[in-house]
């Protein structure tokens, strides 16, 4: 049987609703080798190829890559690059924000807690996760900085 991740971090088998805290996630990530910090807000950011934030609640592990837009990119630009990626990867999700960044391109991934996620899972979510982001830079080519 399983062991619950809240019971002890000696043996990281399973993430739960229950027990799917910052600490659980950086314990994972940093047993499979990845770099961890958390920032001032709380949110735990792993250094891989590119800089992602991971949180998560009750119901998913949501993994956030963050790229400013070039100065002088337009908006329309922007949504076009966005919706062509869209529309022809299935994952990761693209949007823009502009409400704290000045253009920023935003990709994110949730992966399913379920009855139970594995570290595994994770780990290799979040190296799909790098992997689409390699492909979603192309969609952007000329945009970032």
């Amino acid at each position: 049987m399983r062991q619950d991740l809240s019971k002890t971090k000696g043996d990281v088998s399973l993430i739960t609703k229950d027990s799917h805290s910052t600490e659980v996630l950086r314990f994972v990530f940093e047993a499979a080798f990845f770099d961890c910090a958390v920032d001032s807000d709380g949110d735990l950011i792993v250094c891989s190829d590119y800089r992602i934030i991971a949180k998560s609640n009750a119901f998913f592990v949501q993994l956030i890559a963050v790229f400013p837009a070039r100065k002088g990119a337009s908006w329309l630009t922007i949504l076009e690059s966005i919706n062509k990626m869209n529309l022809e990867l299935s994952a990761p999700r693209g949007y823009a924000l502009t409400d704290t960044f000045d253009h920023a391109l935003v990709l994110d991934y949730c992966v399913t807690i379920g009855e139970g996620l594995t570290p595994k899972t994770l780990v290799e979510s979040l190296r799909f996760f790098e992997s689409c982001i390699r492909k979603a830079v192309t969609f952007y080519d000329g945009l970032l900085r």
